[in-house]
């Protein structure tokens, strides 16, 4: 995913921990490896920033939730920072203190649901 959303010219992924968040994110010299060699492939202009964090340290979040009423696709796309939650979803708790969207009407894998977010916003 470090590489796809590289391509896509994102400008920052954040590993975020959540309360079901069971995955180890790559060490962060191996992703920006990725990011590095997907950035001098596609010719971007800029290596977005990798970083860890939680929920409260994102700028609004919008989290990604497959039960969500409204779409994507009526967010303001400069700035949009988007939280895929892990397997199982984010907690109730996670869901009530953020905005919430879904993308289609099923359940997506983690990075599939990164990846089609970020084409989202970024074709629109």
């Amino acid at each position: 995913i470090v590489e796809k959303l590289q391509e896509l010219g994102v400008g920052r992924l954040t590993w975020i921990r959540t309360e079901r968040c069971q995955a180890q994110q790559p060490r962060g010299d191996r992703a920006t490896a990725w990011a590095v060699g997907a950035l001098e492939q596609s010719r971007g202009a800029w290596l977005m920033l990798i970083d860890e964090g939680d929920l409260a340290g994102l700028s609004v979040p919008v989290l990604l939730d497959a039960d969500a009423p409204v779409g994507l696709g009526d967010r303001e796309r400069a700035g949009c920072t988007v939280a895929v939650g892990p397997e199982g979803g984010f907690t109730d708790a996670e869901l009530g203190a953020h905005d919430s969207a879904r993308l289609v009407p099923t359940i997506l894998r983690t990075e599939t649901a990164a990846l089609a977010a970020a084409v989202m916003l970024r074709t629109r």
